[in-house]
């Protein structure tokens, strides 16, 4: 079987198809005789197992079919070149200019270190016991308010 698209007369695309061949028991394709009893139902159950078995009179059957899709095509269109030194620089006039930027204050830079033990005991006393009122009222007040 080939199915193809046409549009304005022209083939675009070819499907292709492919059967699909498996071993069957013969309790699926056999016809069954009515002297004999039904194969799904027995005094131990059933025997769905034996009527099942592919190993005693099976074929090779179509059991399915496979259907491919068309191959993949690159589309014929390519977008534009965008040459973006053509597009030159713009300078976007604001009625108020960003501020100027300011150099950090000097508190943020560290302090220099100490020598020896007055270094640990300067640091354990930081720790210990933070300026947490330095500048402006309550510090950790205002943080939980917050």
């Amino acid at each position: 079987m080939k199915i193809e698209i046409v549009q304005d007369g022209v083939v675009h695309a070819k499907w292709g198809m492919t059967q699909e061949y498996k071993q069957v028991p013969t309790g699926l394709w056999a016809k069954c005789k009515s002297s004999e009893p039904d194969p799904t139902k027995s005094s131990q159950g059933n025997n769905i197992d034996d009527l099942l078995d592919n190993n005693s009179a099976s074929l090779k059957l179509m059991v399915g079919v496979l259907m491919e899709g068309p191959p993949a095509i690159m589309s014929e269109d390519t977008p534009k070149a965008f040459n973006i030194l053509a597009q030159g620089e713009r300078v976007l006039k604001a009625k108020k200019p960003f501020p100027e930027t300011e150099s950090p204050e000097g508190d943020w830079n560290p302090d220099k270190p100490k020598d020896g033990a007055e270094q640990w005991n300067d640091v354990h006393n930081k720790w210990s016991s933070p300026e947490w009122n330095e500048g402006r009222g309550d510090v950790q007040q205002t943080f939980v308010d917050s």
